[in-house]
């Protein structure tokens, strides 16, 4: 464009040896200050577009956790106790003095929609969703299990399994189950709520990169109750005082 408003000029044609080429550092870099800008802006837009998402997607996330939630069904013998657990209610359940007795018992079973249909799930793997946050949610859908060594079946011993309201009680068809939770912060109904905790407060922390410090949540640290570890319903030996 420089150099056709040049040659139109006829200058360039009339002298050309003595034409100052200098002439043309101006509009060009006049132009190139242009361009570069426009880029800058379409990137900076860009930029703006995706976060704007980002948040977008984060707070979709955050309604979809706090509506949320499951039934305990616990099994002891010959009894049986049954509680739901709203997740924008956690800290009343650890109120709950029927609930908080098995808070860390043994032999955790997932039900198949809780373990792969919660709808906060799929954000594991949501490209909108930040990492820090995505990574935390990862935790909840990498459930691994174990054959259980030590012999103990789940059905033999006391159980509490995870559910939606509408499902059925596990049913044991066939051989005792013998199978364990491998993740060891996920072997109780303590350590699950805790990670669902740990997702809320790392959703908190993100959105304060927003200046977003205003969040109706609840995110109080939940009272823990003594940290032994269960596996297969054998207590792991507590470590000599030093």
């Amino acid at each position: 464009m420089v150099l056709d408003i040049v040659f139109q000029s006829g200058e360039f044609y009339n002298n050309p040896s003595s034409f100052d080429w200098t002439k043309l550092l101006a509009p060009a870099a006049t132009m190139i200050g242009v361009y570069v800008a426009y880029r800058a802006f379409n990137n900076y837009d860009i930029k703006k577009l995706f976060k704007k998402r980002q948040l977008e997607t984060v707070i979709e996330l955050i309604l979809i956790i706090e509506a949320s939630e499951f039934t305990v069904y616990v099994n002891k013998g010959n009894s049986s106790f049954q509680t739901t657990i709203c997740f924008n209610r956690i800290h009343s359940s650890f109120k709950n003095q029927e609930l908080k007795k098995r808070l860390e018992m043994p032999n955790l079973i997932f039900s198949h929609k809780v373990l792969n249909e919660m709808k906060y799930l799929v954000y594991a793997n949501n490209p909108f969703c930040p990492k820090i946050i995505a990574n935390e949610i990862k935790k909840l859908t990498e459930i691994k299990f174990e054959e259980n060594l030590q012999n103990i079946s789940i059905k033999e011993s006391d159980y509490v399994h995870l559910k939606f309201e509408d499902e059925r009680e596990p049913q044991f068809v066939g051989n005792p189950v013998t199978w364990g939770i491998k993740n060891p912060e996920l072997q109780t109904i303590e350590s699950y709520l805790h990670q669902i905790m740990k997702i809320k407060l790392t959703i908190n922390k993100w959105l304060k990169k927003f200046d977003i410090d205003d969040i109706n949540l609840n995110l109080e640290p939940l009272v823990k109750s003594e940290r032994n570890k269960f596996r297969f319903g054998v207590r792991k030996p507590e470590q000599p005082e030093k």
